[in-house]
């Protein structure tokens, strides 16, 4: 485990603390009142490196939220966490953040909820593995089972805690808080931290790049070369994960195999020096761009001119899978960004979901950058259980972009007394499997009524008495 950071805000609509990254996962966890869903969180960065959201949960009552994020290869260093979410919670916030090294990646999660003094949630993992979960209750007072590693307790009114557990043997592991007070309200949210594979080790390498510094007319492309030089020639790394930070406004990257190109948009890009600095793994290289103004003359006359580039705008969603049982409900996070020229009204809509299945936006058109909730409500689904995909389609002045994401229905569990007793049906003759539907077995019966008065009718007329003469 690297550093713990945490803090604790009142009612508003941003939340920041310091943490300082080492390289490896960077998992931060956030407790705060619900208000009935409606202060979800609706982005989390680390020094302005967006987090990828886990997974979230309300207690029943919909009282207190439990939200969680995490970011691989953290940038090392100390940076700002910024929380923010949807709406300003009404009483307060407690959020925290730990850092953990020799971790591949996420592995399972799960959440739970209840009333009561004691909660705990389970998750799957392997030997070798760490669990981590981090616990929501509408009161303080709690600790967690001896096995585990308190990370933090804090109270604010809304109690934040988290702890983790390293995995012996596998299979479901439980991380339970305990001494809560009798009917509290508590949700919790845990993942399986993935152990690195202890063979073959790592390899380490020295990131660079030329030159350091460029200067170029906005609306051009600086290009920089880039070399990541093994520190131990034997090992060669199979693949490295690149993250850029500190471009100015309408500015995008690519990395290829020979360099990193920076383009720059003559519009949205301000004339100034920005220090841009690339990351991989713990290693990291700084550039220094400097942007002038875009100017053009026409004939001898001189114009001051402007290239203005179309509206354009990227759409993600995420999570980009949510598993749900019929009756319940969840949400992703749509994240609109402009990409290029100036920005204008982006409307959102969603397909692809089951016809008894109903979702709604929490922000459904609005000017770039933003971010809007997703819920998809399934209180009234009649949805087979299976995998859907759902489409969110993002429109604005002739421009549509679309992201796709999953929505798994849950076969909803039941009890085997329930199963014996829809087994068979009794009936005089002997039993009848449950599996031939009811109006077969009603229509069946009918007809048999039908034949029986028939051939009492015939009986009938066969018995009338001849007429006789005096």
């Amino acid at each position: 485990m690297g550093s713990v950071g945490g803090g604790t805000c009142g009612p508003v609509a941003v939340c920041s603390w310091s943490q300082i990254g080492n390289g490896g996962i960077l998992i931060v966890g956030i407790s705060t009142d619900s208000a009935a869903g409606v202060q979800h969180v609706t982005s989390v960065t680390f020094g302005g490196f967006p987090l990828t959201w886990i997974a979230r949960r309300e207690d029943p009552n919909g009282n207190v939220l439990a939200s969680m994020w995490y970011l691989m290869n953290s940038p090392p260093g100390s940076a700002q966490v910024q929380v923010t979410f949807a709406s300003t919670p009404s009483f307060g916030t407690v959020g925290g953040s730990v850092t953990f090294s020799n971790v591949a990646g996420i592995g399972a999660y799960n959440t739970n909820n209840g009333l009561g003094s004691l909660a705990s949630v389970s998750v799957n993992a392997n030997s070798g593995d760490l669990v981590f979960g981090i616990l929501t209750a509408g009161h303080q007072g709690s600790s967690p089972s001896p096995a585990e590693n308190q990370l933090w307790n804090t109270p604010n009114p809304v109690l934040g805690a988290a702890s983790d557990e390293n995995v012996i043997s596998p299979g479901p592991q439980t991380l339970t808080w305990s001494g809560l007070s009798p009917g509290n309200n508590w949700a919790m949210v845990a993942v399986d931290l993935r152990a690195l594979s202890s063979s073959p080790p790592s390899c380490g390498f020295i990131l660079s790049v030329a030159p350091t510094f460029q200067t170029v007319v906005a609306g051009q492309t600086a290009n920089f070369a880039l070399s990541v030089t093994p520190t131990n020639p034997s090992c060669i790394p199979s693949s490295v994960n690149f993250a850029v930070a500190g471009l100015g406004p309408g500015m995008n990257y690519e990395v290829t195999s020979s360099g990193i190109a920076i383009t720059t948009d003559p519009i949205a890009t301000p004339p100034g020096v920005y220090t841009i600095t690339l990351l991989a793994g713990t290693q990291q290289a700084q550039m220094t761009l400097t942007v002038t103004a875009a100017t053009s003359t026409v004939s001898s006359t001189t114009v001051a001119s402007t290239t203005s580039l179309a509206f354009s705008f990227s759409l993600t969603v995420s999570p980009s899978t949510e598993s749900v049982q019929n009756g319940a409900s969840t949400s992703y996070v749509v994240s609109v960004v402009p990409v290029s020229g100036t920005s204008t009204p982006v409307s959102l809509t969603v397909t692809g979901l089951p016809a008894s299945v109903s979702g709604s936006f929490t922000t459904p058109s609005g000017t770039p950058p933003y971010t809007s909730n997703l819920n998809v409500d399934l209180s009234a689904s009649t949805a087979s259980p299976g995998s859907y995909t759902l489409t969110v389609v993002a429109t604005a002045s002739g421009v549509v972009q679309t992201a796709t994401a999953t929505l798994i229905i849950q076969q909803a569990s039941t009890t085997s007394s329930s199963s014996s007793a829809v087994a068979t049906t009794s009936t005089q003759s002997g039993l009848v499997p449950a599996s031939i539907p009811l109006d077969d077995l009603v229509i069946a019966a009918l007809v048999v009524i039908v034949i029986a008065l028939a051939a009492f009718l015939m009986r009938g007329r066969g018995r009338k008495t001849a007429p006789t003469t005096q």
